[in-house]
C-alpha cells in the first residue's frame, strides 16, 4: 500500500510492485534449484532463530509472492475524490479505476518467452469496497452530509467497474442488505474474471464489531483507524468469502463433472 494514494498513485507505484514480485517468483519457477536452495536459508534461519533468537530475514530476491492471490482488496475514492474541488469528475475516476483494475489483472498474468503472449489471470477476485463515510466525524451537518453523498457517487462508479469487467450488471444497494452476500455469490457463479463491488458497511454494523463505544474514525476526522479499518475488513471478508465459496463449488463441480465423462468414454 501507499500512505495518501489515489488511484492513479495505486496503478504507478504500487501496483508494479505487486509486478515485480510475481515477475520473480516466475523466473524462479524456471530453475527447480531454487526452490531446494529455499529450503535451506528457511532451515537456516530456524535454526539461528533456535540459537540466537536473531533470525536472519529471508533475502530480497525470496521474498515474493508464492502464488497469484485468491483475492486483491482496493480501497480507494478518499483520496480521490479530494480532487473533484480542483474539477475531477467521478467519470474521470472511473475511467482511471478501470484501468487500475486491468493493471492488476495484468501484474499476474503468464508471459510466454518465446511468443510474448500475455494470458490474463481469471483465478482471483478483485474487490472494490464502498467506503464508509458516514463516519467522517470532520465535517459538521449539512457538510457531513454532502460527504456521504460524494462517497456513495464516487462508489456508484466501482459498481459499474465492477458489472463492465465481470461482463455481467453488477449488484449494488446503498448498504449492504443480510442477503447481498448471497446475490453477490450466485452473479459471480460460473465467472471466473470476476470484479466485485462490495456496497459499503452499515454505521450499526461497524459499530458493532467492537461496541457501541469504540471510536472507528482516525485523528483527522476522515479515515478509519485501526479499530475501523478492522470492523471495515470483517464486512468485506464477509462478503467475499461467499464468493470464493461459491467459485470453490463450481470448481469441483467442474471437476466431478469431467471425470463423470471420462468414465462414460472408457
Amino acid at each position: 500500500g501507499k500512505k495518501a494514494a489515489d488511484v492513479r498513485a495505486i496503478r504507478e507505484e504500487v501496483v508494479p510492485l505487486a509486478r515485480a514480485a510475481h515477475r520473480d517468483l516466475s523466473d524462479e519457477k524456471e530453475n527447480a534449484a531454487a526452490f531446494p536452495s529455499r529450503g535451506a536459508e528457511i532451515a537456516e534461519i530456524i535454526a539461528s532463530d533456535e540459537r540466537d533468537l536473531k533470525p536472519k530475514p529471508l533475502s530480497a530476491s525470496k521474498r515474493s509472492f508464492t502464488q497469484p492471490p485468491d483475492v486483491v482488496v482496493l480501497l480507494c475514492g478518499v483520496n480521490d475524490f479530494k480532487h473533484a474541488f480542483g474539477g475531477r469528475t467521478p467519470e474521470a475516476f472511473r475511467r482511471e479505476l478501470r484501468s487500475a483494475v486491468r493493471d492488476v489483472r495484468a501484474a499476474f498474468a503468464a508471459v510466454d518467452d518465446e511468443t510474448k503472449n500475455v494470458e490474463m489471470s481469471d483465478d482471483f477476485v478483485i474487490v472494490l469496497p464502498g467506503m464508509p463515510m458516514q463516519l467522517v466525524t470532520a465535517f459538521p451537518p449539512p457538510l457531513s452530509l454532502a460527504a456521504v453523498a460524494a462517497g456513495d457517487a464516487w462508489d456508484e462508479q466501482k459498481r459499474r467497474v465492477a458489472a463492465e469487467d465481470s461482463g455481467e450488471d453488477a449488484l449494488f444497494s446503498g448498504d449492504a442488505g443480510p442477503r447481498f452476500s448471497e446475490r453477490v455469490a450466485e452473479k459471480s457463479k460460473n465467472k471466473k474474471r470476476t470484479t466485485v463491488f462490495v456496497p459499503k458497511p452499515s454505521a450499526a454494523f461497524m459499530r458493532s464489531v467492537f461496541g457501541d463505544r469504540a471510536r472507528l474514525t482516525a485523528e483527522d476526522g476522515v479515515h478509519p483507524n485501526e479499530w475501523g479499518y478492522a470492523a471495515w475488513a470483517h464486512h468485506i471478508a464477509g462478503e467475499v468469502a461467499e464468493v470464493l465459496r461459491a467459485r470453490r463449488r463450481e470448481e469441483k463441480e467442474r471437476e466431478e463433472k469431467d471425470l463423470g465423462e471420462r468414465g462414460d468414454e472408457a
